[in-house]
């Protein structure tokens, strides 16, 4: 026995009115550069004639981004919507009003010799306003070489054109791929671009170049390796207004330099809230810089702490005052996780407002010190080797984590018996999520000598109701996972769980999805079948 699919056109209309409300609500992600990334126009062209309400709230989505791009012949501006081209009666509209996103390319040469802002002031192009626009993808690319005595007239006049076609934008992501001797000019015109910022029209910024214009006033950052010395003044020049900062980097020197710096001279990111730093290369676990003799915080306002790699260095003076932070993500090795707990930072509640807690650590590393950082935990994701199941159940269980809602763990090979033993202790969980190798799959073959009605009338006998709150089990597994196990331990689960409604998977999941099936269409097990979904997320359902 299948479990239906409900098809949308089935649903009623006061469900389908409130999916295309839904629908229309996407905003594209700040960092998501391809044109219509994660759109979902594409998935709704067969719905638009499905009622008027779907059809009016969506069809706007066809035309929120456009490319405005100087053509090949030179002598044209070219403005395209992405999504203009799906349905045919979508070309009647007037794309200006419904436009949210904008793409910029932009030749160098074309602007510092007059071309592309004599053509932006000819018809139609002069009257060209997109009154919707709030975030403007800006590249900066190459063009032909030109002598740029007379550009700075021509970047002033082209900065005035961009600003009138595009009134209400205040977010840009600007790009620049130009290293000719002209580089200066084009951060020229990026400076003006940007430089609303002074007169409070711009709340948001990234800039990907060589050379970082000099610019105040930015609420976000994002650095990938290159001009270091450059950044890290920029990042220190907007430090009493910066929210984001994202450092992407091949070793922790930046970063490094950059924390001591500002703790040395007793300076902070006052405003600060979100803080992603990467490396690449970590550093040696063996030598830990230097605590810093000062005493203040340099992130007070830290909500949200992302690393990966950047430790053992500065000290603890990262996580030092950081008595606001809700999120916090670290992969790193098992020893620099042992430096940090030296220090403190690990302590019993150090953060009291955390509520996501995300721990990939390569090496045996005590699963129960990250169960103490905060009493207000509700997400917890751990991936590390661990001593033993019983470190992993008996910490989940002791530390106040009775509040914990999400649960993914990883690398610690359960048994159905030491899962109800975990979902025991906590009763509050709500999502769980297991790996590849986080159930040992193998021990439930015998379940195949076990499905009679006495052995599974022993489980509700002795385990039901367990985990009261557990609505959805997700399953991470890999090729190699034995799926006829996974398949008996989730029908065993949605037996004693009385409010398991979802089972999901993730990739190489066709042989784990017929034996489910299978399972829920058998004598034994149909009776669950009424309230048990499965959901593949590799198809996107």
């Amino acid at each position: 026995m299948s479990v239906p699919q409900v098809k949308l056109q089935h649903l009623p209309k006061h469900l389908v009115q409130n999916i295309a409300f839904k629908a229309a609500q996407w905003q594209k992600p700040m960092l998501g550069l391809l044109p219509s990334t994660g759109n979902p126009a594409w998935k709704m062209v067969p719905y638009l004639g499905l009622c008027q309400s779907w059809r009016s709230h969506c069809t706007p989505l066809y035309c929120h981004e456009v490319a405005v791009c100087l053509s090949q012949s030179l002598n044209e501006i070219e403005v395209m919507h992405y999504w203009l081209a799906m349905p045919k009666d979508i070309a009647k509209l007037m794309g200006q009003q419904f436009t949210r996103y904008a793409h910029l390319h932009v030749p160098l040469g074309k602007v510092l010799d007059g071309t592309l802002p004599r053509l932006l002031a000819q018809p139609p192009y002069s009257t060209m306003v997109f009154p919707s626009v709030s975030t403007v993808w800006f590249k900066m690319y190459q063009g032909s070489n030109v002598e740029t005595e007379a550009g700075h007239k021509h970047i002033d006049m082209f900065v005035g054109q961009i600003k009138k076609m595009f009134p209400g934008a205040h977010t840009f992501s600007v790009s620049s791929l130009v290293v000719s001797p002209e580089w200066h000019m084009c951060d020229e015109i990026i400076g003006k671009v940007m430089g609303c910022a002074s007169r409070g029209l711009l709340f948001h910024a990234e800039h990907f170049a060589a050379t970082p214009p000099h610019i105040t006033g930015l609420a976000r950052i994002v650095y990938s390796e290159g001009n270091a010395d450059g950044f890290l003044r920029l990042i220190r020049t907007n430090a009493a207004t910066l929210q984001t900062l994202t450092m992407e980097l091949l070793g922790p020197e930046s970063f490094t330099q950059l924390v001591a710096c500002m703790a040395e001279n007793d300076e902070c990111f006052p405003a600060l809230q979100t803080l992603d730093v990467s490396c690449l290369e970590p550093s040696e676990p063996s030598e830990p810089g230097p605590r810093t003799h000062a005493q203040g915080s340099v992130f007070p306002a830290l909500r949200r702490l992302e690393f990966r790699h950047p430790y053992a260095f500065t000290g603890d003076v990262l996580f030092r005052g950081n008595t606001v932070l809700e999120h916090l993500e670290m992969c790193l090795d098992a020893d620099d996780a042992r430096v940090l707990a030296q220090m403190g930072v690990f302590r019993r509640n150090r953060f009291p407002r955390l509520e996501f807690a995300s721990f990939d650590i390569r090496g045996q590393y005590p699963v129960s010190t990250f169960c103490e950082l905060g009493l207000r935990i509700q997400h917890l994701q751990i991936k590390m080797s661990l001593p033993s199941k019983e470190t992993l159940i008996h910490s989940l269980g002791t530390h106040a984590l009775s509040q914990l809602k999400y649960l993914s763990i990883g690398a610690a090979d359960l048994t159905i018996h030491e899962a109800i033993a975990l979902l025991t202790r906590l009763p509050g969980l709500a999502q769980l999520e297991v790996s590849p190798k986080t159930v040992d799959f193998n021990t439930h073959r015998c379940i195949q000598d076990h499905t009679s009605q006495e052995y599974l009338s022993y489980l509700m006998k002795t385990h039901y109701p367990l985990a009261p709150m557990l609505r959805h089990v997700i399953f991470d597994l890999a090729i190699f996972s034995d799926m006829e196990g996974a398949a008996h331990f989730a029908a065993q689960l949605a037996i004693l769980c009385p409010k398991l409604g979802c089972l999901r998977w993730h990739t190489y999941s066709a042989v784990f999805e017929d034996n489910c099936r299978m399972l829920v269409g058998s004598p034994v097990y149909s009776k669950y079948a009424g309230r048990l979904e499965l959901v593949d997320w590799s198809k996107g359902c």
